[in-house]
């Protein structure tokens, strides 16, 4: 949260942040940054690695309180090539329990729009790509 007062300053506001690992363990106020407009996006990854079992209860956390245009999802796989695999499958099970525990939402299409931005359009328009 000392962060706020860097990013409100003329430079930071003109600065694209990008706070990685989603802030582990503080991810509810890395989701606050972003959502306050600050050129913060909250990058999620790393704590599937360390915390895999509460992965769902972070990204709905995070997507509680972050705007859906300023999510990105990452595996934060290193080393071996199955700690990646191992990673994306902890976020790929992860966002599918949050699915479900969104129920109605879920199946109203928006979650379909907010999946597609997460875990693609943000990085893009972010990237500029």
């Amino acid at each position: 949260m000392l962060l706020e007062d860097v990013l409100r300053k003329p430079e930071g506001e003109a600065a694209r942040v990008v706070l990685i690992h989603g802030g582990f363990p503080w991810h509810e106020q890395v989701a606050y940054l972003a959502a306050v407009g600050l050129g913060v996006w909250a990058e999620f990854s790393l704590s599937n690695l360390v915390s895999p079992a509460s992965t769902a209860d972070r990204l709905l956390r995070l997507l509680n309180l972050a705007p859906t245009g300023r999510l990105l999802v990452g595996g934060d796989g290193h080393g071996v090539p199955e700690t990646h695999w191992f990673a994306l499958g902890v976020v790929r099970d992860g966002w599918s329990v949050m699915r479900d525990r969104l129920g109605a939402a879920s199946r109203a299409g928006w979650i379909d729009d907010v999946e597609r931005n997460v875990f693609a359009d943000d990085a893009r328009r972010l990237c500029r790509l």
